[in-house]
């Protein structure tokens, strides 16, 4: 039966089923001299990483104290936004970057905390605008180079991704995530020794991330050694629960291993889970309905391949009519559209061991 790959994971760790898209962000300079005199204490205004919403007070208090130049006062509405983006008040957050930015243009940190901000939006155009000018105003702005290289991530431009986590490595070579994100992309091209390599850096710098284990567990099927691949995987599920796709791995090893109740349990859990991509989603959905196929519940698995065709739309519904007209099943257009004629292809390919 036709099978799809799961979405490609996504850089950065935290969140849901692979990663809420930790981008990271810079430390917007505290504001000092006479504000912090007027304020009594030195302001929390730029420092929003501990305590957003104190920080957003913080700011409120000195920009409604006035007297400040427009570079300090830039800098005040882009703590502010920084913070606000931080809580995802999206909209709050971007009035003030763009208040902020026109007050103190040449700051690269207020280009690569926003783009950082339309990178947990999925707005991959404007985060690549935004960081591209951070660096090119200041080519150390590290920061700037894993979020874009996490906008490469997404997009699937691996090796881009890769130049990008790079350059991040080689400005601040004790910060562990880039080693993940560098090594998770280096299992699309081709390297999973090198990505091995750097996901294991990353735990030698102490951070241990299910997206970590998930991609070493992808590096070690490359190379065909399952056992510590489910290792990895399962590690990948206890720091992360309801991670999607290491339940769709952990569901593929099992497949193959053919323990078919198994692998249908792991692709079960990933369906239920609300994933932030809907071909996760699908892809799960897929692997049921093969396994039912297998386990002899025709029609179970039919309903499951009519899952994966509401949740991937188009494209999946695609990819599985051409699937079936290589298998001699259907002859009409792949268009899409999930009508009578498919339906009776995929009852029909449901009814061939060799479909």
């Amino acid at each position: 039966m036709f099978r799809t790959a799961a979405a490609p994971e996504r850089s950065g760790d935290g969140g849901r089923h692979r990663v809420n898209r930790a981008a990271a962000w810079a430390l917007v300079l505290a504001l000092a001299g006479s504000v912090a005199a007027a304020a009594g204490e030195q302001p929390r205004c730029g420092d929003f990483r501990a305590n957003p919403a104190a920080s957003i007070v913080d700011c409120d208090r000195v920009l409604s104290a006035g007297g400040l130049t427009a570079r300090h006062e830039g800098l005040a509405h882009i703590g502010r936004a920084s913070a606000y983006a931080a809580l995802g008040q999206y909209a709050a957050a971007e009035r003030d970057f763009e208040r902020g930015i026109a007050l103190y243009p040449a700051y690269a940190h207020a280009f690569s905390n926003r783009g950082a901000m339309y990178l947990d939006l999925g707005d991959h155009a404007r985060a690549l605008a935004d960081l591209d000018h951070a660096i090119a105003l200041d080519p150390r702005t590290h920061h700037a180079y894993i979020n874009r290289a996490s906008v490469h991530y997404e997009l699937g431009d691996y090796e881009a991704a890769i130049a990008d986590y790079t350059r991040e490595i080689e400005l601040n070579p004790k910060y562990a995530l880039p080693y993940i994100g560098r090594g998770g992309a280096r299992t699309y091209t081709g390297e999973p020794e090198l990505a091995i390599a750097d996901i294991d850096k990353a735990r030698e710098l102490g951070l241990e991330t299910a997206w970590g284990y998930n991609a070493r567990g992808n590096a070690h099927r490359l190379l065909g050694d399952l056992e510590p691949a489910e290792r990895d995987y399962a590690r990948a599920l206890e720091l992360d629960p309801v991670k999607v796709d290491a339940h769709l791995n952990m569901g593929d090893m099992r497949f193959f291993a053919g323990d078919l109740d198994a692998a249908l349990d792991s692709y079960e859990t990933a369906a239920v889970l609300n994933a932030d991509d809907p071909a996760d989603t699908a892809t799960a959905h897929a692997r049921r309905a093969e396994v039912l196929k297998k386990l002899g519940r025709t029609e179970e698995a039919l309903a499951a391949f009519e899952a994966s065709f509401e949740a991937g739309g188009a494209d999946q519904i695609v990819a599985a009519q051409e699937y079936l007209a290589g298998a001699g099943h259907y002859d009409g257009p792949a268009n899409g559209v999930y009508g009578p004629q498919m339906k009776q292809a995929v009852t029909a390919c449901l009814g061939d061991p060799e479909c």
